[in-house]
């Protein structure tokens, strides 16, 4: 009995591993409103019926997609940073060089966040769960702000925020990969070059390195936990 109840809870996390995992790279690739549960299931190799006893619906799915994605990418941005030194300017001008490495790799289609709030005319779970990740980041940013400067903290995050966005959608929408590199120059303005950091040898490395610490090895531009 005991056995019986153990190999249904594995398969029963084999499903939603494997659902989770096509729904995630169909999401990223092709934007949520165009999927339905049918490709999913194809991807998956697991059936419609399991997939809905996981999920419930496909706007189970969506949320655990995006739950999901938070998790990995934010995960995946920590550990780009624990790549370098103390420096507070240095731990900013990294974050450019991380996003750099990002929007380089193949099949990188921009911020999940932005794509499905743009899908959702701006209202509803999904906007707000993507609401909810750019806080994350702008807390992020916030601390790495406020080791900078404290007094100029708040302005100094917006800022930022403005040049990280800005370069993602740059990136994306206008497949300017080298926007990264372009907002780390006007990220030296508002912090300051560090005389003492390093080169830049080959930032895409290291990230790959952090990212592998974290057992999450990068494999497609979409997919940080792959970001």
């Amino acid at each position: 009995m005991v056995t019986d109840v153990a190999g249904e809870r594995a398969r029963r996390e084999r499903v939603r591993d494997r659902a989770l995992a096509a729904a995630s790279e169909l999401f990223y690739e092709d934007g949520i409103a165009s999927v339905g549960m049918d490709a999913v299931r194809d991807r998956a190799g697991v059936g419609l019926k399991g997939i809905y006893r996981e999920f419930g619906s496909k706007a189970g799915l969506v949320s655990a997609y995006l739950d999901r994605r938070d998790e990995q990418w934010m995960t995946w941005l920590e550990a780009s940073l624990g790549e370098v030194g103390d420096d507070p300017r240095q731990r900013v001008l990294w974050l450019f060089d991380a996003l750099d490495a990002w929007f380089t790799r193949p099949g990188f289609a921009g911020c999940a966040f932005v794509n499905a709030y743009g899908e959702t005319a701006g209202g509803g779970p999904v906007a707000d769960r993507a609401a909810q990740h750019k806080d994350r980041l702008a807390a992020l940013v916030g601390d790495l702000a406020t080791a900078v400067d404290a007094v100029r903290a708040p302005q100094l995050q917006e800022e930022l925020m403005l040049l990280i966005e800005g370069a993602i959608v740059r990136a994306s929408v206008g497949r300017r990969h080298e926007a990264a590199r372009i907002a780390r120059t006007i990220a030296v303005l508002l912090v300051g070059d560090p005389a003492s950091a390093p080169s830049r040898t080959n930032p895409a490395a290291a990230v790959r390195r952090a990212a592998n610490e974290r057992r999450q090895p990068p494999r497609r531009g979409g997919d940080v936990t792959t970001p």
